[in-house]
Formats: structure tokens, sequence, C-alpha cells
């Protein structure tokens, strides 16, 4: 059984504009409905993705658009694959670019007690039921794909360990179009 796990094209969007509390609240809704940039992913890419049995994706706007971009039939669309919650901390006075935003708030998650670490484990669980759902797929379909998002697929692999999934290949995989590929015996 083998799961390849991709992440989305890259986004249109101004990533360079240092922005406060805000305008990156503002910035992240745009995010959630940016189209992506039409650059394909390489053809090693497109061949792994063919060569699955079963397409399963995230139902961000971003993540069936990159499957359209290569004339991919998806089989199986589902909230459950979005990425992971933002919970931005709240500093009104400052302003950072978004990757710093982002940065900061991933290192947020990680507070005790805070807002943002119970939002956290609250979507880890829904990484779990991911985890159960592609290791379904993966024993009905012997070779599956799931088009998703980079933190989210980064939690995925330490799911996916626990039904015995080791990483054989990684490419690039905190890059859009980047992927673990995950097999089990």
């Amino acid at each position: 059984m083998q799961i390849l796990l991709i992440r989305h094209a890259k986004v249109k969007i101004n990533s360079t504009k240092k922005l406060n509390f805000y305008q990156m609240q503002e910035w992240l809704k745009r995010y959630e409905l940016c189209d992506i940039s039409y650059k394909k992913p390489s053809r090693e890419v497109i061949e792994i993705i063919k060569s699955s049995k079963f397409i399963a994706c995230s139902s961000s706007l971003r993540a069936k658009s990159s499957l359209k971009l290569i004339d991919i039939k998806i089989n199986f669309i589902d909230d459950i694959f979005k990425e992971l919650k933002i919970t931005l901390l709240p500093l009104p006075f400052i302003k950072l670019k978004p990757s710093m935003w982002l940065f900061i708030s991933r290192v947020y998650t990680l507070v005790p007690f805070s807002m943002a670490n119970r939002v956290f484990k609250k979507e880890k669980k829904r990484v779990k039921k991911a985890a159960n759902i592609l290791n379904s797929l993966s024993k009905e379909h012997k070779s599956i794909t799931l088009l998703g998002h980079g933190v989210f697929n980064y939690l995925l692999v330490t799911e996916l360990k626990k039904f015995n999934f080791k990483v054989k290949k990684s490419k690039n995989a905190h890059q859009n179009w980047g992927y673990k590929l995950l097999k089990s015996l």
C-alpha cells in the first residue's frame, strides 16, 4: 500500500508587504479564496499522481485548482483534509510579513493553555481522523494520492506512521508541489 501526500500549487497573493494584526486577518481570508499560479509541477510529480488508483483532495479552492491544472480526476473531496486553522497572536501594534505572522502563530499553538493550543489540539484530532480515512482507502485501492497542505501533510505523516507507513521518498515536501511518498507492507 502506498500514500502520496502532495502540497498544492503556489497561491497568487502578495506575501512581501508588512501587515498589522488586522490586515493579517484579512490576508488570511483572501488566501483561502485565492487562485493558484498556473505553473505545473514537474513531470515526475504528474506521473506519480497519475499512477495512483485513487485521488483524494482537500476541499480548499487551491487544492482542487491544483489538480484541475494537471487534468486529474478527483475521487474524493473532503473538508477533513483542509489546512490547520491558524490562530494569530493578537499583536495589533506591530507589522510583519505574512510568513513571520504564520511562524509566530505556529509557535503560539505550542503555548500550553493558550487559545491557539486548544484549537491545535482539536485540529490534531481531525488529522487523526484523516489518517484513518487514508489508511482505509489505501487498503481498498492500494495506491492513493492526497492533494493537501503543508502543515496538515506534515502532521499526517506522524499519524500514518502509527499504521506502519514509512516515508520512502520525500522531495521538497514543504514547498508547493512538494511531496512525501509513504509505503506500508
